[in-house]
């Protein structure tokens, strides 16, 4: 997959610890995730999300927790077989 969009990054400051959002442009949708690992919740109701996909431009604040991400155990392919029912 080629990757064509921008990497844009928010930045905030925690006891002298710097903690980003990374922010990629994949045309028509934003995506978010946290570099270190953590949940992002929604400033606007509190929903926390592993990772915060939104049509682009996003109209939303996020911030990140201290709540880890669990690691997935399934693997992608995994999942897509699972969700779309892959190919035996």
């Amino acid at each position: 997959m080629k990757y064509t969009g921008y990497l844009g990054l928010t930045m905030k400051t925690r006891l002298r610890e710097v903690y980003m959002i990374i922010i990629e442009n994949l045309g028509t949708v934003e995506r978010r995730y946290s570099d270190k690992n953590v949940k992002l919740r929604k400033v606007a109701d509190g929903t926390l999300w592993n990772d915060a996909i939104d049509k682009a431009p996003c109209r939303f604040t996020y911030e990140e927790t201290e709540i880890p991400i669990d690691p997935d155990p399934m693997e992608p392919q995994d999942a897509l077989d699972a969700i779309f029912g892959g190919a035996e």
